[in-house]
């Protein structure tokens, strides 16, 4: 399993990244007008989600800036929003998100998701902190903008499963997105507010086992054409 690279970054570093992270999880609580609960529901516009959180990106880039060079990161320009946790930057890179699992495009939710991730980030500089390289030569990153975590963005307002347990994240992180996703799940936030939830796993798992299906049909199709011409001569 993969480990997060460590994060070399001063103690003063970590705490403010770690106040603003949760500072944003607050005022998405308090600007979606659920008291106690954490995040929107399926019924709140992009529009008036995004803006529940781009005056608190703003404090955040605000900080960072004053920051040395606190971790081994890179800065990349957004080009394009490939699906709801893959892009590509301007240098025809291209970027799966980690530790978490968007709708597929073709998927219930999928639209939904691509236009959120596209909505934060395209045409922006985000901060890339490089983990692996997958079989798809996808480059597997976190990724920040304005010093915030995009993929606990997508997992507290509903627009991707979390993943960390299955790749063997640091337990600090994986037991924050384990509770992030809990309490989208208890405001059905984003997917969650699905009648009928499937999880990208499942959908890949069940398109590939139609694609098998219909080869099989296919191939037989093909056999019983060939043996009715073979009678036929």
């Amino acid at each position: 399993m993969f480990k997060l690279l460590k994060f070399k970054a001063s103690k003063q570093t970590r705490i403010i990244s770690f106040l603003l992270v949760g500072g944003l999880i607050v005022l998405a609580k308090t600007f979606s007008g659920a008291g106690s609960a954490p995040a929107p529901t399926t019924n709140a516009p992009l529009s008036e989600q995004l803006g529940e959180i781009a005056g608190h990106f703003k404090q955040a880039a605000a900080l960072v800036n004053d920051l040395s060079n606190a971790a081994e990161k890179t800065q990349v320009t957004v080009a394009r929003v490939v699906d709801g946790d893959t892009f590509i930057d301007n240098e025809d890179n291209r970027y799966r998100i980690a530790f978490i699992d968007a709708p597929e495009s073709k998927q219930a939710f999928g639209t939904e998701a691509a236009n959120f991730l596209n909505a934060l980030i395209e045409g922006k500089s985000v901060t890339i902190e490089n983990l692996y390289k997958d079989k798809h030569g996808r480059i597997v990153a976190k990724v920040y903008l304005g010093g915030v975590d995009i993929a606990e963005i997508l997992v507290e307002f509903g627009y991707a499963w979390n993943q960390a347990k299955i790749y063997d994240a640091e337990k600090n992180y994986s037991d924050k997105l384990e509770a992030l996703e809990a309490s989208a799940k208890e405001n059905k936030a984003g997917l969650w507010g699905l009648k009928n939830v499937e999880s990208p796993f499942e959908f890949r798992k069940n398109s590939l086992e139609i694609k098998k299906i219909g080869a099989l049909k296919e191939l037989l199709s093909d056999e019983g054409k060939y043996g009715e011409s073979k009678i036929n001569q």
